[in-house]
């Protein structure tokens, strides 16, 4: 069964960058490797996980206030339902957790109740791609941590899945029993990593 290469949830087509698709391991010398995912549009353009530039808020209305900024990736919607960390900003109810109601190329509409109208530098960073999932096709060979730690474990070759989003989409297909990947959502995107362990 072939998985597409591209999503739903981060609103564009959509690929995992990582530092590195081949990495070599040895049992006697270098026995770990980080793995530094990122998620990108198709030009390569880091997506959702990276900081947003934000330069101002409005005073809130009803539930929600309005951040202004370089919304990269949120135009039409697309970032409606995303959970972002506000940092930055020096009136203490305009940072947070806050889940998006709505955004464009310039706007972050928040459900935060008590925005105060601010203008500085400040961020904010979607938690919604974080934590991508990490799998190894061969534990025998080399494991790999929930936060994309490497480790050898014997002479071999394994794959590393990175992959995102880490639930299964709002239809509820995920991979048949008996694929190799197993109640993974069937919309997703993923990396392949090989990894070589040598004596």
């Amino acid at each position: 069964m072939s998985i597409p290469a591209q999503t739903t949830g981060v609103g564009v087509a959509a690929k995992i960058g990582v530092d590195s698709a081949a990495v070599t391991l040895s049992l006697t010398g270098t026995t770990t490797h980080q793995i530094t995912p990122n998620i990108q549009d198709v030009a390569g353009t880091v997506q959702a996980g990276t900081a947003l530039t934000l330069s101002a808020v409005a005073n809130a209305s009803g539930s929600t206030s309005v951040y202004t900024g370089t919304i990269t990736g949120g135009g039409s919607n697309a970032f409606a339902g995303f959970v972002f960390v506000v940092a930055g900003f020096t009136t203490g109810a305009n940072n947070g957790t806050f889940v998006c109601t709505a955004s464009s190329t310039t706007t972050l509409t928040l459900d935060n109740a008590a925005g105060v109208a601010e203008t500085h530098a400040a961020t904010a960073t979607s938690e919604d791609s974080l934590p991508l999932k990490f799998l190894s096709y061969n534990t025998g060979v080399a494991t790999v941590s929930a936060t994309g730690l490497i480790t050898a474990v014997a002479k071999g070759q394994a794959n590393i899945e990175v992959s995102y989003p880490t639930f299964s989409n709002s239809v509820g297909n995920v991979v048949s029993s008996g694929n190799v990947m197993n109640g993974a959502p069937l919309i997703k995107i993923f990396k392949l990593i090989t990894v070589q362990v040598n004596p």
